[in-house]
């Protein structure tokens, strides 16, 4: 149950990537390749620690452009529980 609770990050922060890529397609004709092309992390408390990377309180986020430039990759990557295994949620657009 903690685990569902701490996930809603993750849904947070992709859903504000969603957003942001949708509304910057509309103005620029395809996605954005990284986040400094969004002009940063399109949600408060998450720090980019790179172009393409960002990390909130729990999660890592990376977010890439693998297949071309109408489509978008995010991945959202943390370690929630004591299992070995990284949760992982994922958006993208544009895959063929």
């Amino acid at each position: 149950m903690l685990a569902r609770t701490r996930r809603t990050e993750a849904v947070v922060g992709l859903h504000a990537v969603w957003t942001a890529q949708t509304a910057y397609r509309v103005n620029e004709g395809h996605y954005a390749k990284t986040f400094d092309d969004l002009g940063g992390m399109p949600l408060q408390g998450i720090l980019r620690v790179s172009p393409a990377t960002a990390k909130s309180s729990r999660y890592t986020f990376h977010l890439s452009q693998p297949w071309g430039p109408q489509s978008f990759y995010c991945i959202a990557a943390g370690q929630l529980d004591p299992d070995p295994w990284p949760d992982i949620l994922t958006i993208e657009e544009g895959r063929r």
